[in-house]
């Protein structure tokens, strides 16, 4: 990563206070170094960060999907315990209906 390409060419740019904090927090002992570092860190990564984002953002849709699954699941359940619960009144209902032709 120490390349001595373009080591003597000379530039002055103008940077945010931020961006010079994140420079200066990197390894190295002067800013240009620092900067370098940080500059070609990133781009060496740039693939390998893009393929985890990738597998990341697939996991995410894998997930969103099992979480449609898992409600339309808690769906059909509450619809199956509406449908049991207006079952088990019908039945109470007919068994009010049958005790009053019961002959004692």
């Amino acid at each position: 990563m120490n390349e001595a390409i373009g080591k003597d060419r000379v530039r002055s740019i103008r940077l945010s206070a931020r961006v010079e904090e994140i420079i200066n927090n990197q390894p190295g002992d002067k800013f240009t170094s620092k900067l370098e570092r940080f500059v070609l860190e990133l781009n060496d990564t740039i693939d390998e960060r893009r393929k985890y984002l990738d597998k990341v953002n697939r996991e995410i849709v894998q997930k969103e999907q099992e979480l449609r699954n898992i409600k339309n699941k808690i769906s059909s359940i509450g619809d199956i315990a509406k449908s049991i619960s207006k079952i088990q009144s019908e039945i109470e209902h007919l068994g009010d209906s049958i005790k009053q032709y019961k002959v004692i």
